[in-house]
């Protein structure tokens, strides 16, 4: 059975085993990482964002992210469609919550660099966050 009562009233769902700290491998790289970040950074992608903040991996450039710093909900989706609009939605009911210390509540992941772009820059094409994050490994 993969669903579980938590005795709160809610369900977990695990398969197998939970996963247990890593530690790295011995030729893992040391060198600095950086990540660029923004708000259509969500999902998975803030969830690995979190993780390497937390681990303080990596330096961030860009603007917070999309998702949330303690997870999210998503998974399997329950959609309805409003009978008067005809608009459909979608209700995630699964959460996904991050194992961090300190965690921020209700924030993504803030950026140690914060990029923002002007309309000029976006209709030029002008991609900033790469133009800095090459200016700081140079």
């Amino acid at each position: 059975m993969f669903v579980h009562a938590d005795g709160s009233g809610g369900f977990v769902f695990r398969k197998g085993k939970p996963l247990k700290w890593q530690k790295p491998n011995k030729d893992a790289f040391q060198g600095n990482v950086y990540i660029l970040i923004d708000g259509y950074s969500f999902s998975v992608t803030s969830e690995f964002a979190a993780i390497a903040h937390n681990n303080k991996r990596a330096t961030f450039i860009g603007r917070e992210t999309g998702g949330g710093y303690l997870g999210n909900t998503s998974g399997f989706f329950v959609v309805s469609v409003l009978p008067n609009s005809g608009v459909e939605v979608a209700t995630p009911q699964w959460d996904y919550w991050m194992s961090v210390e300190n965690p921020i509540k209700d924030r993504g992941i803030m950026p140690d660099i914060e990029i923002w772009p002007t309309a000029k820059d976006v209709l030029d094409g002008r991609n900033l966050e790469m133009e800095r994050v090459m200016n700081v490994i140079n």
